[in-house]
């Protein structure tokens, strides 16, 4: 067999067994961070918005957060959503009067932080 048709013939080859997708443009997904909501003493609501899904069929969400005081980021636990749409998570145990800072984070197809916010809890009355 000629040397450029058995080259010719590997590559279909390669082409035709490789998964669906290979080769694309891969998107990451887009994440923006939103205000905390129902804040109090020792909880609030972080929210945020996946804008879009990149080129992933499913995306994992959750929000990264900590304090002025803190030396590492905590994160919530992940939700998987096929879809565009607000999401948010309750956070509960934090202290009073104490600044929280926080930014939502999608993984899909790579990876987006939404901007960092902040919000204040309470001091206890």
């Amino acid at each position: 067999m000629h040397p450029r048709l058995k080259a010719i013939i590997i590559l279909l080859l390669a082409l035709a067994l490789a998964p669906a997708g290979c080769g694309g443009v891969i998107t990451p997904p887009s994440v923006v961070t939103i205000d905390a909501t129902a804040i109090a003493e020792d909880a609030a609501t972080l929210n945020g918005d996946l804008t879009g899904l990149g080129t992933a069929s499913s995306v994992d969400v959750s929000f990264q957060w900590w304090t002025d005081s803190s030396s590492y980021l905590s994160e919530t636990a992940g939700q998987a959503l096929t879809s565009t749409g607000v999401f948010s998570f309750e956070l509960t145990d934090l202290e009073p009067d104490t600044t929280y800072h926080f930014r939502a984070k999608a993984v899909g197809d790579g990876t987006d932080h939404g901007s960092t916010r902040t919000f204040n809890t309470p001091a206890l009355p």
